[in-house]
C-alpha cells in the first residue's frame, strides 16, 4: 500500500492534520453549535449560486462554467478541503481566456447538495464526481488542477482513470490517502457535539485562515464570512459525519504510486506554506515520471487568494506546453 512521501510524514503529519481539524471543526461547529437555525440549502443557492448542476449517482454537483467550448483544452479546478469552487474566483476568467474552465464544488462543500449516502463523501465518492464531470462535458480528458485536498483527488483519479487527466497542476497538495488517512474516531456523532461546540467563534475562523496566508491583512472580514457562509448551510451535520467518521477503503488505491503516475505534472507551492511545508513536497515530486516544482515567493497555502496572477502566470505556459506536446504545435504559437 503507498504510504506518501516525505511531505506525508513529519511535516505533513503535523501541518495537514493541523488544518484538517481548524476546517473539519469549522464544518461541525456550524452545524453543531449554533443557537439559530441553518440556513436552506435552496436559499444558499439561490442567494450565491450562477453556475448550474451535474447530477452524480443521484447528488446535485455545484459547477462554474467559464470559457466557449472549444476555446483550448477543458479545465477543471478543484478546491481544497472546508473550500469551495469560490476559492478560484480570481483565477478562473484568466484561464477561460484561452480554456474552457469547470470550477466545482465537492460533496460537502459550496453549493453541492449534502446528500444522506455516506458513500457520496468518501474519496471513492469524490473521485467519481471528478470522472463524472468530464463525461458530462463530453471531453476525452482535462487539464486537472487541484489545492490541497483536492491535489489528493486529482492524483486519485489520474490512478483509476488516466485517459481523463490530460495533466495535473497540484497547488500545496495533500497526498491521496489524505482523504482516508483524516477519519478518526471522533467524526462520529456521539462524539461530534462536544468537540466542536467550543470553535464556532469568528477568532478561530480568522485564526484559521491566517495559517494558510503568508499575509495576514489579505484575511479580511468579508473572506471569512464567504468561506463561512458556504459551509454554513442546512446538511452540514450529514457533511462532517460524512467527511471524517471511519469508512472503509477503496482496495484499488492500494497500489498507487507517484513513479507510476505518468501525466505532465506541475507543482505549485507557496514559499511560506506552513501546513504542507515546500521542502518535502519538492522531494516527493521528484519521484513522478514528468514533473517539476515551482514555488511562489510570499505566498502560503491557498496562492489562487494571495497570489493569483503569479499562479496563472506559471499554469497557462504549462497547458500550452502539454497541448502543443500533443498537438505537435510549436507552443509558441499558442500563447
Amino acid at each position: 500500500m503507498h504510504r506518501g512521501p516525505a511531505w506525508t510524514r513529519a511535516a505533513f503529519r503535523n501541518a495537514a492534520a493541523s488544518w484538517h481539524l481548524a476546517l473539519t471543526a469549522l464544518l461541525a461547529a456550524v452545524a453543531l453549535g449554533a443557537c439559530a437555525s441553518l440556513p436552506a440549502y435552496d436559499d444558499l443557492v439561490e442567494r450565491l449560486g450562477s453556475g448550474s448542476f451535474v447530477e452524480v449517482e443521484g447528488a446535485r454537483i455545484y459547477v462554474e462554467t467559464l470559457g466557449e467550448p472549444g476555446t483550448g483544452s477543458p479545465v477543471v479546478l478543484v478546491h481544497g478541503y472546508g473550500a469551495s469552487s469560490y476559492s478560484w474566483r480570481h483565477v478562473l476568467p484568466a484561464l477561460a481566456e484561452r480554456h474552457q474552465v469547470v470550477a466545482l464544488d465537492l460533496v460537502g462543500f459550496g453549493l453541492t447538495e449534502r446528500p444522506k449516502g455516506k458513500n457520496h463523501y468518501s474519496r471513492t465518492g469524490q473521485v467519481d464526481v471528478l470522472s463524472a464531470v468530464v463525461d458530462h462535458f463530453g471531453w476525452p480528458s482535462a487539464h486537472f488542477v487541484g489545492h490541497s485536498y483536492g491535489g489528493g483527488l486529482v492524483m486519485s483519479l489520474a490512478h483509476l482513470e488516466p485517459d481523463k487527466v490530460r495533466s495535473m497542476v497540484l497547488v500545496g497538495s495533500t497526498v491521496p490517502v489524505y482523504s482516508d488517512k483524516r477519519r478518526h474516531i471522533f467524526g462520529r456523532r456521539p462524539f461530534a457535539p462536544p468537540l466542536v461546540r467550543a470553535f464556532l467563534r469568528p477568532s478561530f475562523v480568522r485564526r484559521s485562515l491566517r495559517r494558510s496566508f503568508y499575509d495576514d491583512r489579505a484575511v479580511t472580514d468579508e473572506l471569512i464570512a464567504s468561506y463561512l457562509e458556504r459551509v454554513r448551510v442546512e446538511g452540514v451535520t450529514r457533511a462532517y459525519v460524512g467527511l471524517t467518521a471511519p469508512a472503509p477503503s477503496d482496495e484499488r488505491f492500494d497500489d498507487l504510486r507517484y513513479e507510476t503516475l505518468g501525466q505532465p505534472t506541475l507543482a505549485i507551492w507557496g514559499s511560506h506554506d506552513v501546513l504542507i511545508p515546500s521542502e518535502g513536497a519538492r522531494k516527493a515530486i521528484g519521484r513522478f515520471p514528468d514533473a517539476r516544482f515551482i514555488e511562489i515567493t510570499e505566498c502560503g497555502h491557498i496562492p489562487m487568494e494571495e497570489k493569483p496572477d503569479e499562479l496563472v502566470a506559471e499554469v497557462l505556459p504549462f497547458f500550452a506546453e502539454v497541448d502543443s506536446a500533443v498537438s505537435g504545435v510549436d507552443p509558441a504559437r499558442t500563447r
